[in-house]
């Protein structure tokens, strides 16, 4: 997993963005790590790990939208400053999303190599309720449906995952980001 979280960071910091030939973001990263991502969500789950799995698969899917994104708008080009400025927010968004994903990947590789000395990769219910500035309620109803990886114990021995717990926080950002995106481009449409 460690040499996945490093292809993904050598492609971050090697791809050419905003390069519109042939091999589109999407398909450069889907030929670098797709096969391995696959790979690795599949041995997740063959490990009874499905909620790990489903969140590498979430995010490479997000990130891979974002490519998308990048895609668009480099075909299409950009006219204005704000049409660049946008297609540079999306490029920052992928890039952070590219590093999570690999810190994600950096995890999984340490729990399962060091299985019994990943105490800090738990959580408890407050610690996750800080990171993301919500009740305490409000995590255990969510980890109750599922939205979080937990050890599998009860009570206040039951932990969260805490790469579960940034991704939602990462998916709380980008909803906060695409309301922001969308109030000024509501406001760009009035001037």
């Amino acid at each position: 997993m460690k040499s996945l979280s490093g292809q993904i960071k050598e492609w971050v910091n090697n791809n050419d963005w905003y390069s519109g030939g042939v091999l589109t973001n999407e398909l450069k990263l889907n030929q670098r790590i797709g096969q391995e991502i696959r790979k690795v969500t599949f041995e997740l789950d063959y490990h009874g790990q499905n909620i790990i799995a489903r969140q590498v698969q979430e995010s490479i899917n997000r990130l891979l939208d974002r490519c998308r994104k990048i895609d668009e708008v480099c075909r299409k080009g950009c006219r204005t400053q704000e049409e660049y400025i946008e297609l540079d927010f999306i490029r920052s968004r992928a890039i952070g999303l590219a590093n999570e994903l690999a810190e994600l990947l950096e995890m999984v590789g340490s729990m399962q190599s060091h299985p019994k000395n990943g105490q800090d990769n738990w959580i408890t219910f407050a610690e996750a309720a800080s990171l993301l500035v919500v009740a305490k309620s409000t995590i255990s109803k969510w980890a109750d449906k599922g939205r979080f990886t937990d050890n599998g114990q009860t009570g206040r021995n039951r932990k969260l995952l805490k790469t579960s717990v940034l991704v939602v926080k990462q998916q709380i950002e980008d909803e906060d980001i695409q309301r922001d995106v969308e109030e000024l481009r509501r406001d760009a449409a009035r001037l």
